[in-house]
């Protein structure tokens, strides 16, 4: 049957998500104060991303090898403020959109 009353669910925004696992981690103790090392993961071709993986490296990220054949992953440390991460997940997606790759999220583990 026709669905005409049902709502469409909304996409959550990246700026959205990242107020959550702030929130999350908030909840559970953590001490934002303190540096964290944020891993930024990126999916595409691994080929065509080389172009990005070296403007990570370059820009002071550390590559995380083991996870998975098919993502990119890079780790930095840096303070959880929602403006600078808002900020570095625009530039990630920036990015990612320059070199042909889908910037997927950034995650962490609570510090205390």
């Amino acid at each position: 049957m026709f669905n005409f009353f049902k709502t469409k669910p909304r996409k959550i925004s990246q700026h959205e998500l990242n107020q959550q696992l702030i929130d999350y981690l908030i909840k559970n103790g953590d001490n934002l104060e303190k540096e964290h090392l944020v891993e930024l993961a990126f999916a595409g071709n691994m080929k065509k991303m080389g172009s990005l993986k070296n403007w990570l490296l370059n820009s002071g990220h550390t590559e995380v090898t083991g996870q998975t054949d098919k993502m990119l992953v890079v780790s930095k440390p840096m303070k959880l403020e929602i403006g600078g991460i808002d900020k570095i997940t625009d530039e990630m997606e920036k990015m990612a959109k320059e070199f042909n790759a889908e910037f997927d999220g950034w995650s962490t583990y609570p510090v205390k």
